[in-house]
């Protein structure tokens, strides 16, 4: 009897610890993550869309809280980038994403698809541009990285249509110290080989980190140098000349000395330890700035490989700010590293996020007959159409921001509301229209009129103006009430007389006329 009860009261205490256990520490069984990825298609031209699916799981289940993030690349460049979110992934761990490659070159391209604890997956496409566009590029760079004050900064760049030289360029250089404007210089022309260079005088400078931006002067392009910095000259000043011997020299007496408050010294980042990577805070296509932490003293440099370059040193306590002149585009990848002497950190990459709402809905005039609402927004975006607090019809706009939606014939008067929401949930401020009434009354029906009637009775659409014709001639006119009867008074009118009577709405639309003929 007393075996049995220990037994029983040993089983229960291992049972309640196994619980214990796989509720407090959930994370000693590993997540398993899992990816596939899939197109609709192996080739396509640049007028295809393109349909990319996948399939995220975590141990068995939709992959939820694993960041999906897809990435498409002709060989090493990425062309375009898309994360997904845990509201675009069904129940099963299905994602989609539609992709329209009318902007990139022929060649072949790769999807790949990487989500936390996850082996990335592959799917490859080929793509054959049948509208071709010549490409014009131009490039920048400074002779060196460091320059004392009062050195030639002497800048040099080539300008290429399709890979070869264009002459007589005109291109546009603006030397920017920290974000603000220092030098513009606006009459440089490339050489026949495509070529040009442009020397900046330091000597007035201040100190500090520099930037040269170039653009043609159509802006159709443009290019920013890595940074350079102007540092303190280092010329020693002339010797003083030897006091003259005849004259006594007085020493003059030193001041006492003022006691000073030590300055916060800038950190100094120890040259022999590699820093570590940046952590950066999220950067939008409406952010001004780039803000984030990494090892105090240290260099930090953001670049999209391209076109974007800036750097700053971080604060005692390891932040950093780079203000922006422009925003950056949605989508850019930046890749942000901290450097100190000789030793450079890895790679932090960030994707731009996505928060610019599309344009306000453009529509045209809707009356109480249309069947579309049409318009204008942004391209390639869903738009919407509420009456009321209802939705009433969705679409979506083509490459050219174009909509045209189905919906069912509304009330005149009835005010209509459209909002643009573009792949990421960004939705436009909202553009209301009132539907406009072309809906002509009915007839109206009419009494009998005789000889000795001095007046036309009978019902129309309420409120509209009923009138009464003898021939071409108008003899009388009235309004109908809210119960939609009339009283139009009129002179008497002879046997076999013909009158003609019908109504007019308030928005002018003029409905088919009652003809009578006057009896005895």
């Amino acid at each position: 009897m007393g075996v049995n009860v220990l037994k029983k009261s040993l089983i229960t205490s291992l049972i309640a610890t196994f619980l214990f256990l796989n509720a407090v520490f959930p994370a000693l069984a590993a997540s398993s993550v899992s990816i596939t990825v899939n197109t609709d298609a192996s080739q396509y031209t640049s007028g295809d869309k393109i349909n990319i699916s996948g399939v995220v799981l975590k141990d068995g289940k939709a992959g939820t809280g694993t960041a999906p993030l897809m990435q498409v690349k002709k060989g090493n460049t990425v062309v375009e980038t898309y994360q997904w979110k845990d509201s675009e992934m069904d129940g099963n761990g299905n994602i989609y994403k539609t992709i329209s490659p009318k902007k990139y070159e022929s060649g072949s391209y790769t999807i790949q698809i990487t989500a936390k604890n996850a082996t990335p997956a592959y799917s490859t496409f080929e793509l054959t541009n049948t509208n071709p566009v010549s490409k014009k590029s131009i490039s920048v760079q400074s002779d060196k990285l460091k320059y004392e004050i009062g050195d030639k900064v002497q800048l040099t760049g080539k300008v290429t249509l399709d890979n070869k030289p264009v002459s007589n360029e005109i291109v546009d250089i603006i030397i920017e110290r920290e974000g603000v404007k220092v030098n513009t210089e606006s009459a440089v022309k490339t050489t026949k080989d495509g070529t040009y260079s442009f020397s900046f005088d330091s000597s007035k400078s201040k100190v500090g980190m520099y930037t040269a931006s170039v653009s043609l002067a159509d802006k159709s392009i443009t290019a920013k140098t890595n940074a350079f910095e102007l540092v303190a000259s280092k010329t020693t000043p002339d010797p003083k000349p030897d006091p003259d011997p005849t004259t006594p020299v007085v020493p003059t007496p030193k001041p006492d000395p003022v006691p000073t408050i030590p300055l916060d010294p800038t950190p100094v980042p120890d040259p022999t330890v590699t820093p570590h990577a940046p952590e950066v805070n999220v950067v939008t296509s409406e952010s001004m700035e780039i803000r984030g932490t990494a090892d105090a003293g240290t260099k930090v440099t953001v670049t999209d490989k391209n076109n974007f370059f800036a750097q700053a040193v971080t604060k005692a306590d390891g932040t950093f700010s780079i203000p922006l002149n422009v925003k950056i585009k949605a989508g850019t990848i930046l890749y942000v590293t901290a450097s100190a002497s000789d030793k450079l950190s890895s790679e932090t990459m960030i994707i731009v996020e996505d928060k610019t709402p599309p344009t306000k809905p453009i529509v045209k005039t809707v009356t109480d007959k249309d069947r579309k609402v049409k318009g204008t927004t942004e391209a390639e975006v869903k738009v919407s159409i509420k009456a009321g607090g209802k939705y009433i019809g969705t679409g979506y706009s083509d490459k050219n921001g174009v909509f045209s939606i189905n919906i069912n014939a509304q009330k005149a008067g009835t005010i209509l509301t459209l909002t643009a929401t573009d792949d990421v949930g960004n939705t436009s401020a909202s553009q209301k229209m009132t539907v406009i009434d072309k809906t002509a009354p009915k007839t109206p029906s009419v009494n009998s009129v005789r000889t000795t009637s001095t007046k036309v009775t009978g019902k129309a659409e309420a409120g509209s103006k009923v009138y009464v014709k003898a021939g071409s001639k108008i003899i009388g006119l009235a309004t109908a009430s809210k119960k939609g009867t009339f009283s139009v008074t009129i002179k008497k009118q002879k046997v076999n007389t013909k009158l003609s009577i019908y109504s007019k709405d308030k928005s002018g639309n003029v409905g088919k006329a009652k003809v009578i003929t006057v009896k005895k």
